[in-house]
């Protein structure tokens, strides 16, 4: 089952550091859940990805991370030698009985399923197993290397059923101190496997925002390592071997036509198969037009793909007093795929309209409908769910929950709630959400589509 990857903060801290060009910023661990009343059976769902924290001078507004006169001598897109890793200290398990705090959550059937969590004053990120639908986690992380005077640990994870998985981690301060590392499990986190350190030469920062396998052997990972004006500078490495090598096929030194855009916020990573792909983004107003970009050999090459505009607002792309961004793409091997734009008018008051695009042709040709929320998750290629984000000038107002059974031609709202989150349904009527109110978060689960929500107060277990 296709699952929406969950990257809020991180991104929205991009957009800052982009503004500012001076600021980089990577997720964090969470906040303690909501007390029951505050998350009750009317809340609505958000995503929540957290926190940034700054790191390391800025790139200039028009270059790209400066490259060490150490790394020259490398080709683009080869894999330097890299020396032994020292594991040294690893990260501790957690006890059984702690209360958790989760950040993504992705459940395969009604008891079974993975997230990635922490406990009360552990400051890294673990991956957890339930199969009790979510009331008690197994500490499932693999032996990622710690040490007691670095940064904390991070994690970003894709799964593929209840056996196979791969998680990689990076400092919390986006330092490129530590080794990255991707791990790959295929019996549900018993036993792990390091692929080969990723190459982080010439990187002001590493902060890994997308991990993706469209089979069990083909995979990419997109990280943010610059930032200046309205530049927002990734590398890609892509793995053709399950995840125990990865080699860069983009890299923000590289000049020419068909590379990946440097330009703009990026805002995800999804490939339909071995070869086809799109990175999406936002310009944030400062160009009109949309950033899309499709590789047709596995992200070594790039070209924009063009969108027609929404028969609701025929000058979305083209205004001049606003902008458009793409984002949350969602695949559906073979051919289909969707993707919401955002578009945002600065008028007397912010204006936002949101459209759906569907591709029913591997991306060949596009229909577009109207959206009512740009947050959402699919079942299926017909039924999903989409929720209000939190409003910044009106943080308690309430949210609305909407359901779409056609694939996105109609939306009829279902709930109204105080809070946001991650959506992430296994059948029509049986879904989880991590819910965000404030600063709070708490996970929640419904047994009837989503009209009414009941709290979960996850553990440890052992």
């Amino acid at each position: 089952m296709p699952t929406p990857r969950f990257r809020v903060a991180l991104i929205m801290a991009l957009a800052v550091a982009l503004s500012l060009a001076c600021n980089a910023f990577a997720p964090g661990s969470g906040s303690p859940p909501p007390a029951p009343a505050t998350i009750g059976p009317t809340i609505p769902a958000a995503s929540t990805q957290p926190v940034v924290t700054p790191h390391g001078p800025a790139p200039s507004p028009t270059s790209p991370p400066a490259r060490s006169a150490t790394t020259e001598s490398t080709a683009p897109g080869a894999t330097p030698a890299v020396p032994p890793l020292d594991q040294g200290d690893v990260l501790p398990r957690l006890a059984a009985g702690q209360p958790l705090t989760l950040t993504v959550i992705d459940m395969l059937t009604l008891s079974e399923g993975w997230a990635i969590g922490s406990a009360p004053g552990d400051p890294n990120d673990h991956v957890l197993r339930t199969t009790d639908g979510g009331l008690t986690w197994r500490d499932v992380s693999p032996p990622e290397p710690v040490a007691a005077t670095a940064s904390s640990r991070a994690a970003v994870g894709e799964f593929r059923d209840g056996l196979t998985g791969w998680v990689t981690y990076f400092a919390r301060d986006v330092s490129t101190e530590a080794a990255a590392l991707v791990w790959r499990t295929s019996d549900g986190g018993a036993t792990w496997l390091p692929g080969r350190p990723l190459d982080m030469s010439d990187m002001e920062f590493f902060a890994t925002s997308d991990l993706y396998f469209a089979s069990a052997t083909n995979g990419w990972l997109m990280a943010h390592v610059g930032a200046g004006m309205n530049h927002d500078y990734v590398v890609v490495f892509a793995s053709a071997d399950g995840g125990q090598t990865w080699t860069r096929v983009v890299d923000p030194f590289e000049v020419a036509e068909d590379v990946l855009q440097q330009s703009c916020l990026k805002t995800g990573l999804v490939f339909l198969n071995t070869t086809t792909g799109w990175a999406t983004g936002d310009c944030q107003g400062v160009a009109p037009g949309l950033f899309f970009q499709r590789s047709h050999d596995g992200g070594r090459t790039w070209r924009q793909q063009d969108l027609p505009a929404p028969a609701q607002q025929l000058d979305a792309f083209e205004r001049q007093d606003g902008g458009c961004g793409t984002y949350n793409l969602v695949a559906f091997p073979p051919s289909e795929v969707l993707v919401a734009v955002t578009c945002i008018r600065y008028a007397e008051t912010l204006q936002v309209r949101h459209f759906l695009y569907a591709s029913a042709d591997g991306g060949a040709t596009w229909t577009s409908s109207p959206l009512p929320a740009r947050d959402y998750a699919w079942l299926d290629r017909m039924t999903g769910w989409a929720i209000d984000p939190a409003d910044p000038n009106n943080p308690d107002a309430l949210r609305r929950l909407y359901q779409t059974t056609d694939g996105g031609q109609t939306w009829p709202e279902i709930n109204t709630m105080a809070w946001s989150a991650q959506l992430d349904f296994v059948d029509p009527a049986n879904g989880w959400a991590l819910a965000r109110a404030g600063e709070e978060t708490a996970l929640v689960q419904s047994a009837n589509g989503g009209a009414s929500w009941a709290l979960l107060e996850p553990e440890s277990g052992p």
